[in-house]
């Protein structure tokens, strides 16, 4: 996960709607922060791009953390990828009904 210190900048993004509504929604499902989600995609690409695969990558960025939807039964699994598949506005609408 990623940490704040006093050596961090600020960026100011313009995104897509899309896929800021993409990342907020991968931020709710894996729960952490939009920024901590845009860092943890942004490491695991600059690993990606000097070398690693995709999924060494990802075990690089996520070294001590299990991902949530590695704990799921078959019926939390299927629905989760049935919420998936679902544009991202209803997801988001159905996340804002846990808030």
């Amino acid at each position: 996960m990623a940490t704040h210190t006093d050596n961090d900048a600020t960026l100011m993004l313009r995104l897509p709607s899309e896929l800021k509504a993409e990342l907020m929604r991968a931020a709710a499902i894996n729960k952490r922060k939009v920024t901590t989600e845009v860092i943890e995609r942004l490491q695991n690409s600059r690993l990606v791009s000097v070398g690693y695969t995709a999924s060494t990558a990802a075990t690089l960025v996520h070294t001590k953390e299990k991902g949530p939807a590695d704990t799921l039964s078959g019926t939390d699994q299927a629905m989760l990828e049935v919420f998936r598949r679902l544009p991202p506005e209803k997801q988001l609408a159905l996340l804002s009904l846990f808030r």
